[in-house]
């Protein structure tokens, strides 16, 4: 059948529905005395026959039909997944432009069905995103509807579908599994596969081969499967829901879910379930700190259990921040900067990530990044939703410099060829029903008359979707010509790796004109990935809502956020949240590091500006960490450019007086200043000591302090130390 898959066609004349079929695989190699292996070492392997039907193609069309594109035969590009024939959407050309090419199976009858499940091999070459194929059914005569396969299709929305199906290219021959359960007992059900092509490119089509409709549960496994690092000596888990599987349905043979944990590459697993569970979520909480694993999901049934969800890797650890400076200052000559090396040390049990943020003095994370955790564990999971936000740990490669965003995004998008033609399809609208979370409030109302600037920004997660809502303090007035909006979306928590985030929510003008939709998401590249399936931009209201499926963006734990209002080009930022409020005369390189257990790394930072008159400059360095102890980090910095005096003394006395000596003075220019000290030493060669043990400090540079400590008749010498910032 192809390199390395063989097969065999096994005589099972007389035997009815319900027999069961034994057999095994006997192999020799070609020594004068063969080596012989068999599988199963002992005993056979089984199959039972049972309704249905199946069809290779060989000797006919197998009772399959269209009017469309699809024809039955050989092809002169591949031989079939068994034989030579297949069905395909045109065998030695490509699919037609602006196709709905349908491709019907015959009519099964399940009305005495206890299993049921459509079985096909197939491979494709579909233009991605633009064009894409589904599989429908439809009970009777009753509404087509779209049938998701094991493991859910590979496109999460196609544009001509305006829905998830297979898209891209698929190089070998697959098979593809559709559970049929909520059709039991339904005397006639029809399906159909369908693709979907839009005006521009096409390609090869797609190819299917060895199609069965038959009475046997589809062991759909388990899809997202995640595992969360960083957590102390526990490490949670969640996945989804089998594609296609609804466990509530009458006649449904599902079970519920088992864990499986490797703690030495995958080459054995233990499960961790005792039986299973019916929850979309467990806690391991008997992991080794420091340990990597590898965890895996499967799906029980009365039939047996699903092939394993996607391996995840998964560590209990608690990362701890030290540094050898808390806080940095630096003294170059005019015109100068000054390289200041701050040392990090992970002296956790897992991998420490510190991200860094430039902001002036005062300002705190919230001003320079919309943090956003998503709550990705589901209610149902007991325990995991009391473990709160899960820490992220993915730093890749970084380029120096601060957080910007959108900043250029017109000159960008003008730079990218554009397609021209309209989708084919509205996207279906799916609103949220959970409670919005306001990230930030921006209550400072733009000047502009007409522009439609932004009061709050918000989001939820509800069922699987990320949703962002913007009320603005004005009507949002024409979306198609009179204003853009951007979402920049940081998944993996490294600031500025790509220059528009690692995804991009783009509506409005820029959108229309540029990709002829209301809104759509973008890659770093400024390429689409979908269409945003919720939509909301009143011409006569203040609110606009965008809602899109996670597992577009990769199922984020954590994301981080910029948003902004545009002009209709998106060359000019109208209103943005957060404001950008980074320092130009610190850079910190690299602004992300990863750093293992017991190990240490180095953030340079780099002070100055040529640009920077002489003075004294002060702001603070962010440090973002996973070390659940302290999350976020300031680092005051002082920057003291030229040569500078921090406090100049206008006047110093001191008087006698009852209580003992009073002492007094005033300051101006107090330029690096945080406070004086006291000394005192008895007649001109006595010992001097301090007497202040915090540091004195005046709002309006006039200074007393009062020494009791004194003896009448003795001579006493005073002098005030300034203590600056370097």
């Amino acid at each position: 059948l192809g390199e390395h898959r063989y097969g065999i066609v096994l005589p099972v004349d007389g035997a009815g529905l319900g027999a069961v079929i034994g057999y095994r695989l006997e192999v020799d190699d070609a020594a004068t005395v063969p080596n012989r292996t068999s599988v199963p070492e002992v005993g056979t392997l089984a199959f039972s026959i049972v309704p249905g039907f199946g069809r290779d193609f060989e000797a006919g069309d197998g009772g399959l039909s269209s009017a469309d594109a699809w024809e039955w035969g050989e092809s002169p590009l591949f031989a079939g997944s068994s034989g030579t024939h297949m069905w395909g959407t045109d065998l030695d050309g490509v699919y037609p432009a602006s196709g709905n090419e349908i491709l019907n199976l015959p009519p099964v009858d399940m009305s005495t069905w206890t299993r049921a499940g459509l079985y096909f091999r197939h491979r494709y070459s579909i233009e991605p995103f633009w064009d894409g194929a589904v599989v429908e059914a439809r009970p009777g005569g009753g509404d087509w509807v779209v049938l998701t396969p094991d493991g859910g299709y590979p496109w999460a929305f196609t544009a001509s579908t305006g829905g998830p199906g297979y898209s891209g290219d698929l190089e070998e021959w697959t098979e593809a599994r559709f559970d049929l359960t909520r059709f039991l007992g339904q005397p006639t059900v029809n399906l159909r596969l369908r693709l979907k092509s839009d005006t521009g490119l096409e390609s090869f089509g797609w190819y299917v081969d060895d199609v069965e409709v038959v009475e046997r549960q589809v062991l759909a496994r388990p899809l997202s499967a995640h595992a969360s690092s960083g957590r102390d000596g526990v490490v949670p888990l969640w996945w989804d829901a089998p594609a296609g599987i609804d466990p509530g349905l009458p006649g449904s043979t599902f079970l519920g879910y088992e864990v499986h944990r490797s703690g030495d590459g995958g080459m054995t697993w233990d499960t961790l379930t005792p039986a299973p569970i019916p929850e979309l979520g467990w806690v391991d909480d008997t992991p080794t700190n420091g340990v990597p694993y590898l965890y895996r999901v499967t799906a029980a049934y009365e039939d047996g259990s699903s092939p394993p969800s996607g391996e995840v890797a998964g560590m209990a650890y608690r990362s701890a921040y030290a540094a050898d400076l808390d806080t940095l200052a630096g003294n170059p000559a005019s015109g100068e900067t000054v390289q200041i090396p701050l040392t990090l040390t992970n002296e956790g049990t897992g991998s420490l990530r510190v991200v860094s943020w430039t902001v002036p003095e005062g300002e705190t994370a919230g001003s320079v990044r919309i943090r956003y955790p998503i709550p990705a564990v589901p209610p149902t999971a007991p325990g995991l939703r009391s473990l709160g936000a899960v820490p992220g740990t993915a730093v890749k490669g970084v380029v120096p410099g601060p957080v910007r965003g959108l900043e250029g995004l017109g000159v960008a998008l003008a730079q990218r060829a554009g397609r021209g033609e309209l989708l084919a399809e509205d996207v279906a609208a799916t609103p949220p029903t959970g409670t919005w979370e306001t990230l930030v409030n921006d209550w400072a109302d733009q000047p502009r008359a007409a522009v439609p600037d932004i009061a709050q920004f918000q989001a939820q997660v509800d069922n699987g979707s990320l949703y962002f809502r913007f009320t603005s303090f004005k009507i949002w007035g024409d979306a198609t010509s009179g204003f853009s909006v951007g979402i920049a979306l940081d998944t993996d928590l490294v600031p500025n790796d790509n220059e528009f985030g690692d995804y991009l929510l783009l509506a409005g003008a820029a959108a229309l004109n540029q990709y002829n939709q209301n809104a759509v998401l973008l890659d770093g590249d400024l390429n689409p990935v979908a269409v945003p399936h919720h939509v909301v931009f009143p011409q006569a209201g203040n609110v606009a809502e965008f809602g899109f499926r996670l597992e577009t963006i990769g199922l984020p734990t954590e994301v981080h956020v910029v948003a902004a209002i545009f002009d209709p080009g998106a060359t000019q930022v109208w209103d943005r949240v957060p404001e950008d409020i980074s320092v130009p005369w610190i850079s910190v390189t690299p602004p992300a590091l990863q750093i293992d257990a017991g190990q240490s790394d180095v953030m340079l930072l780099e002070l100055g500006d040529p640009s920077l008159a002489d003075g004294v400059y002060t702001a603070q360095v962010l440090l973002d960490t996973n070390d659940p102890d302290r999350k976020v980090i300031p680092i005051p910095v002082t920057l003291e450019v030229g040569e500078q005096t921090p406090v100049r003394l206008l006047s110093f006395a001191g008087e006698a007086h009852d209580l003992g000596v009073r002492l007094r003075w005033s300051t101006g220019d107090e330029r690096d200043h945080l406070g004086f000290h006291v000394y005192r030493s008895e007649g001109l060669a006595g010992e001097e000591v301090r007497l202040t043990d915090a540091l004195l400090t005046a709002t309006d540079g006039q200074y007393a302090f009062e020494d009791e400590g004194v003896i009448d008749g003795r001579s006493y010498r005073y002098r005030i130390a300034d203590v600056s910032r370097t």
